[in-house]
């Protein structure tokens, strides 16, 4: 008995070890499509920033978790202090000291929603293929 309980033990962990590699695999390359995305969609809408720094720094770094699977995070190095700004818009004050307000490009929140959806469609997918 002990002998099977160990057999299933090993094959467990094999299944595990090919579940955390599929997982983190598709992961990375969801959160680099969806960097690609933002980016595209930046340089698209020409007036979120002229330098094109913003589009550029679009960047995708993985997330340290407590468990086996990490995560990614999808961020703007160069200028991510624009991101909320430009997705949202701002309050500013014209020339004369009133105030008006810029409106938002929704330019992120896209591409948020595609990741998430594409996550669930391609995991499925490649579990199916696992069995």
């Amino acid at each position: 008995m002990k002998q099977i309980a160990q057999e299933l033990q090993v094959i467990f962990e094999e299944f595990e070890g090919q579940l955390v590699t599929l997982t983190e695999e598709s992961m990375h390359a969801i959160a680099k499509e969806t960097a690609d995305r933002i980016r595209i969609e930046a340089q698209i809408k020409k007036g979120l920033h002229d330098t094109g720094a913003y589009a550029s720094g679009w960047k995708v770094s993985k997330r340290k978790g407590k468990g086996k699977i990490s995560g990614f995070v999808v961020h703007n190095a160069k200028k991510p202090q624009l991101t909320m700004l430009l997705e949202y818009g701002h309050i500013i004050r014209n020339q004369y000291g009133t105030y008006g307000r810029t409106m938002g490009i929704p330019h992120i929140k896209p591409a948020e929603m595609w990741s998430q959806q594409e996550i669930i469609r391609r995991l499925g997918n490649r579990l199916r293929q696992i069995r």
